[in-house]
């Protein structure tokens, strides 16, 4: 069975599939649509907002950032947590593959 390599696709088709891969989970399609609402937001208000653990968060979070989807900071004993413009760049790449 042959195997994917990445090597063997562009940049683009590497990074929309990392993209894919990022908000293919319900909870972190809402953790991107709090961050289009409000800007930012705290870990600590995530957890209240979608009623998940802080494990089950911070994995969601992992993913996204892996993605260069959100960006986070520590200040003041909190995580903010703050959407990167490369979200708008991506959905722009859909529209023209």
């Amino acid at each position: 069975m042959p195997t994917s390599k990445k090597s063997s696709f562009t940049l683009k088709e590497n990074e929309i599939a990392l993209f894919g891969r990022a908000y293919a989970h319900p909870a972190r399609v809402r953790i991107l649509t709090i961050l289009e609402k409000n800007g930012f937001v705290r870990n600590c208000d995530l957890i209240q907002k979608l009623k998940l653990d802080k494990s089950t968060i911070h994995h969601h979070l992992k993913k996204l950032e892996d993605a260069d989807l959100i960006r986070t900071e520590f200040y003041m004993n909190s995580f903010y947590i703050y959407r990167n413009e490369t979200v708008h760049g991506y959905m722009f790449g859909f529209k023209h593959i």
